[in-house]
């Protein structure tokens, strides 16, 4: 019965010690940005073992947004936020933003993800999110457009965004 409580109590303590961080996406009560609409105003917030380590405020349309945590392949963290900016019929633009966790938030890099390309058309890179070897993340970006009338789009079909 011994061997059996100190067995858990060990394996308790060492899922503690190696828990992951955590992201969550909260209404801000900063409003710092250019809308003037309430749920714009966002804070990106970076916990560890429960304890908030860093708040990121940032602005994102419409309240849409969407933060994911990732490990590279050296077990470095890093925070994948999906947020947006403008308000009306067929005007929001898309981003990512990627946040390199060294005890908190560190933004590394912004990329647009899609937008519109002309009065009835889009734009969108689709993506695939990979993790090299030697660490980091690397997204391998592929345009697709919609629509007949495009006009404005980004001119690289295809992109690869190295992150370190």
């Amino acid at each position: 019965m011994k061997i059996r409580i100190f067995s858990i109590a060990i394996l308790l303590m060492t899922s503690v010690a190696f828990a992951a961080p955590t992201v969550e996406i909260k209404s801000s009560e900063q409003n710092t940005s250019r809308s003037d609409f309430a749920e714009d105003h966002l804070d990106l917030i970076l916990k560890d073992k429960g304890e908030i380590r860093d708040t990121h405020y940032f602005y994102s349309s419409y309240g849409k947004a969407d933060a994911k945590l990732v490990k590279d392949a050296k077990g470095i963290y890093y925070v994948i936020l999906r947020h947006g900016e403008g308000r009306g019929t067929h005007v929001r633009c898309e981003y990512i933003t990627v946040f390199k966790v060294i005890k908190t938030l560190n933004q590394l890099v912004t990329f647009p993800l899609n937008g519109p390309a002309g009065k009835l058309s889009d734009w969108e890179y689709s993506y695939v999110l990979n993790k090299p070897r030697d660490g980091g993340l690397e997204f391998k970006l592929k345009l697709k457009i919609s629509g007949d009338d495009a006009e404005m789009y980004p001119e690289d079909k295809v992109r690869t965004i190295k992150i370190e």
